[in-house]
């Protein structure tokens, strides 16, 4: 059994998920938990690699899951260590890892019923409940291109954006008592009070 609580969000790129996490972050340590802010991909060679991929590939979609799915593995690793360090130095708190997505991305953008996740994406690495932001893709396209900073990668187009919100869509149905949709058209606090309910209902009667 897991010495720690894995919750992650997810959506298509543009949904508002990188805010929505550090505000869910904030609400879970305003209530009494020691919540942390972890990422997929992660910050390390692994992680790395993949940004560069998604800019200016060189290797196959099949390469590139198989990447996250070795990058996902270290990061399940490393929250495992920081729990097994905190419960030596007595820590305070249930500790909670907020995760900006999670394997369940490889279920969108890979294929839901991709026979290769049997082999890539053991239980383990997944999280203990996951928030789905819903967003239209075609607002959620101009939401990022209206960046200064955009540079859409290889999953950043309305076809393929299309495609996994329907995967994450279908993830939820098979899948209540780990995944919970919420509506993401909304201002970015009408948005947290719908994810921080959601979580706060799981954690309250889900597990």
């Amino acid at each position: 059994m897991r010495a720690y609580t894995h919750i992650a969000v997810e959506g298509i790129d543009g949904c508002g998920k990188g805010t929505q996490t550090q505000l869910l972050v904030e609400h879970l340590t305003r209530a009494g938990f020691d919540a942390r802010l972890v990422r997929e991909p992660t910050d390390g060679p692994i992680g790395q690699l993949i940004r560069e991929q998604l800019i200016a590939p060189t290797i196959s979609e099949v390469e590139l899951n198989v990447l996250f799915a070795a990058d996902r593995i270290i990061h399940c690793m490393m929250m495992a260590r920081q729990a097994d360090a905190r419960d030596k130095q007595g820590g305070e708190g249930e500790l909670v890892f907020v995760s900006d997505r999670s394997v369940w991305s490889s279920y969108a953008y890979h294929g839901v019923d991709n026979p290769a996740h049997a082999h890539i994406s053991p239980e383990n690495t997944r999280p203990d409940f996951t928030v789905v932001i819903d967003l239209d893709p075609g607002l959620a396209l101009n939401r990022m291109l209206s960046r200064d900073d955009a540079q859409p990668d290889r999953f950043e187009n309305f076809e393929r954006m299309s495609s996994a919100r329907e995967a994450y869509v279908t993830l939820c149905e098979r899948h209540p008592d780990r995944l919970g949709l919420v509506d993401g058209d909304g201002s970015i606090y009408s948005v947290a009070d719908a994810v921080t309910a959601r979580v706060d209902q799981w954690l309250t009667t889900g597990r």
